[in-house]
């Protein structure tokens, strides 16, 4: 059974889905936290990984306009649908740790109002960019995605908000787990990627695609 073949893309994204959440339930509590900082692992891993798929979806994006590249163009809308639904799964888990770790949701804080621009942006390029007609509108639409991403993101501020807790531990456990959860929500994601690359190119720009991914 080969599970790199497309017939496979979606037992291959639950499965890392499923083992992402296992290590997380597994991984170390920490004193202050106690177990609900097992679910901030998993949400500052899907948060790296969708902003990471943004990013990927803008530089894919600028190589396909430069080049006029069907196929290129498809796999950057396919980024960036991967990269907004894993910001969605990040935003709910946001606001579920939110509520256990602080006892409320507190709307005032930067980085949720933030993520809710980020989100609504998001999904509304990537409708845009699957209604179109003109295949240059996704890849235009990723790279002003992560423009905007980068702005808001770098004049946002924090109040509730941890910087860099994670990075800053000295446990080797917790880096080991946080790093093995991003490692499978990275193959999460690009398998999403693939099955989206999948279910939007029409059939002769599928057929490339998939030629150039094989």
């Amino acid at each position: 059974m080969n599970l790199a073949s497309r017939k496979y893309i979606p037992h291959t994204i639950a499965s890392a889905a499923v083992a992402a959440v296992v290590v997380s339930l597994l991984a170390p509590a920490e004193e202050r936290l106690g177990d609900t900082v097992k679910l901030i692992y998993l949400h500052a891993s899907v948060t790296w990984v969708a902003l990471c798929a943004f990013a990927a979806a803008g530089l894919v994006g600028l190589v396909a306009l430069a080049r006029r590249s069907d196929v290129l163009s498809c796999w950057s809308t396919a980024l960036l649908a991967t990269a907004t639904a894993f910001w969605t799964i990040h935003f709910a888990l946001g606001l579920v740790t939110m509520r256990l770790a602080w006892g409320d949701w507190f709307w005032s804080e930067p980085r949720i109002r933030a993520g809710m621009l980020i989100l609504g942006v998001s999904i509304a390029a990537t409708l845009l960019a699957l209604a179109a007609d003109r295949r240059w509108i996704g890849p235009a639409l990723s790279v002003a995605v992560v423009v905007f991403i980068v702005l808001l993101l770098t004049t946002t501020g924090r109040v509730f908000h941890p910087a860099g807790a994670i990075r800053e531990s000295n446990s080797i456990a917790i880096k080991g787990s946080v790093f093995l959860i991003v490692l499978l929500t990275v193959a999460a994601s690009i398998q999403t990627t693939r099955f989206f690359a999948r279910l939007f190119c029409v059939s002769g720009v599928r057929d490339e695609a998939a030629a150039v991914e094989t």
